[in-house]
This record gives C-alpha cells, structure tokens and sequence, in this order.
C-alpha cells in the first residue's frame, strides 16, 4: 500500500460572498490524514456560525500532485482534481462545531477548543482516512464519506458518545 504520509495537500478557501474573490490557498502541507484534520478544523471554525448557519466561507482540499495516485490506489470516484469536502446538513455540523468549540462565539480569530474538541478532530480525521482508504475494492464518493461522519454525529446522544463511537472505528486510540 502507499505510504500516504508525503502526499502534499492544500486547503482552498472560497469567499461565496464575494463571487468575484479568487479562491485562495489558506493552509498547506504535508501528510493525507493531517489534511483531513484540518479541512474539518477550517470547516468548523469558520464554514459554520455558532448558530448553526453555513458562513460565507467554504473549504476544501486538493492533492495537486498526486491526482492519479490516489485515483488509482484507493478506487477514489473523481473528476480532474481531488477534492474533500465537508458536506452536509447544518444541524449536525453545528453540533460538531460545539462538541469542538463549545457554545461560545470566536474572540478575534483564536480557536480554543472545549476539553474534547482537539480529540474529536484527530478522532473525525482518523474516521474519514479510513473511510477513504480502506475496501479499495468499492468505488467510493467523496461527499458520502463526509456524510457518514455527519451521519454519526446526529446519532450520538453526546460528545462522550461520539468519542466513544469514532474510537471503535479510527484507526487509532488516544
């Protein structure tokens, strides 16, 4: 299998207010599940309103050299670019975006997360990595993998049990 960890990505941002705006590079490096932690980190902080409306801001992130790779080795169903992005209804990326920021507004710019907010990013990252990655074999759709996190998040009954639902399926353990 190939080694996903020197895939380089970037986050493209897109004023939808400002249709004239070009999109714009807002964070790059390197790493395919670091990638994902970050297109949800942007999403949520600034793509959703702590009020649960969609912002003026939208996200996603591109592989701008390893296209094909990805295509090839992980069955992925896309067009000329890659693109993940975070799609969904805005109640259940407004319940994410509390279970990772808490109910308070954002004061200048500065992300602080609650106690488990730093864990459900890594925890959503890992999730959709293997969402992406595993079973080459199905075609898979890059909206539906979000869409199975968002899934996940209206099911559980807290922040505790989605901690405890995306431990038993990430890749990993903290």
């Amino acid at each position: 299998m190939v080694n996903l960890n020197n895939i380089k990505w970037e986050i493209i941002y897109t004023d939808t207010f400002d249709r004239e705006a070009p999109p714009s590079v807002e964070i790059e490096g390197i790493g395919f599940e670091i990638s994902l932690y970050c297109l949800w980190q942007s999403t949520l902080f600034e793509g959703i309103t702590d009020k649960g409306i969609k912002s003026f801001s939208n996200f996603h992130v591109i592989y701008p050299d390893h296209i094909e790779l990805l295509k090839e080795t992980y069955n992925m169903n896309m067009q000329n670019s890659i693109m993940i992005k975070v799609t969904g209804k805005n109640p259940e990326l407004w319940l994410l975006r509390v279970y990772v920021y808490g109910r308070q507004e954002k004061i200048d710019n500065n992300q602080s997360y609650v106690d488990d907010g730093e864990l459900i990013l890594k925890l959503i990252a890992s999730y959709h990595y293997n969402l992406l990655t595993t079973d080459s074999k199905k075609e898979k759709s890059i909206e539906s993998t979000s869409g199975k996190i968002l899934e996940l998040v209206r099911k559980s009954k807290s922040s505790e049990e989605l901690i405890k639902a995306l431990k038993s399926l990430a890749s990993f353990n903290y």
